[in-house]
Formats: C-alpha cells, structure tokens, sequence
C-alpha cells in the first residue's frame, strides 16, 4: 500500500537541550556551553560529532517554538 500525506506540521526544534536557571546562573562553566554547542559548527571537529548524530548545527529556541508541538499533543 502506498502512504499518502494528508497534512503537514512544523519544523519543529529536533535535538533539544535544556539548561536548568538556577545551576545556569550560579556556575561560569555551565554559561559556556551554549557558546559551545552553538559553535560547534565552525570547526572541523564540531561538525565532525554533529555529523554523527544527524544534526547540521545547534539553535536557540524560545518556548513560541514549541507552541504548535503543545497544541498538536494536546488534542
């Protein structure tokens, strides 16, 4: 049988990583590693690992990125 597509969503933000508020800003190491992932994508290296997990390049979201995620689960 062949799949048909009736509807499309998104994007949506795929690999997500979350930073707890209170360990965030009370330790200057943690405050690097958005710098980190963010950059990843400018060394050999970065694009190297990120390669190996399927991903071009890490992204700030914002919760208005997930709104349409939310109401699509919530039905």
């Amino acid at each position: 049988k062949e799949l048909q597509i009736i509807a499309r969503e998104g994007p949506f933000p795929e690999q997500t990583f979350l930073f707890n508020a209170e360990i965030y800003n009370n330790d200057k190491e943690m405050q690097e590693l958005p710098k980190l992932f963010l950059g990843m994508n400018n060394t050999e290296e970065g694009k190297q690992y990120l390669a190996k997990i399927g991903i071009d390049r890490f992204i700030i979201t914002e919760e208005k990125d997930f709104q349409k995620a939310k109401e699509i689960y919530r039905d």
